[in-house]
């Protein structure tokens, strides 16, 4: 059965992450967990593979997990659900990834300096 209410949490999700409107930090530690915070106080966590115990050996492509205010699970959103495609989490998960590590301001400095003139060095 398709579960409607999770594929538009998902593709929701998916859109105002690339958008940039959803915030998203690295877990402790600078993990490869990323986490948003609704104003409602739910948690969706972002893990890079669908089977994920905390360690880097998980498997499957990422899963979406969504936790209420109190830190209880409310759903799982993987996969193995119908209707979800892997290719969706995937974009979800790097786009994630590029804003909790500010990865596109790293990516233009890199650009900055290798752009800069050379007979300018400052």
């Amino acid at each position: 059965m398709i579960d409607n209410k999770a594929l538009t949490i998902l593709k929701v999700t998916l859109d105002k992450t690339i958008n940039k409107e959803l915030h998203w930090e690295a877990s402790e530690g600078g993990g490869e967990i990323f986490i948003n915070k609704t104003a409602s106080g739910y948690e969706l966590r972002l893990y890079p593979n669908t089977d994920y115990d905390e360690e880097p050996r998980g498997e499957g492509p990422p899963s979406l997990t969504l936790y209420d205010a109190t830190g209880h699970l409310v759903m799982d959103i993987t996969f193995k659900m119908e209707g979800v495609l892997a290719d969706d989490l995937e974009n979800l998960y790097s786009a994630a990834r590029r804003a909790a590590q500010n990865i596109d301001e790293k990516l233009d400095e890199i650009l900055f300096d290798l752009t800069k003139d050379p007979d300018n060095p400052f």
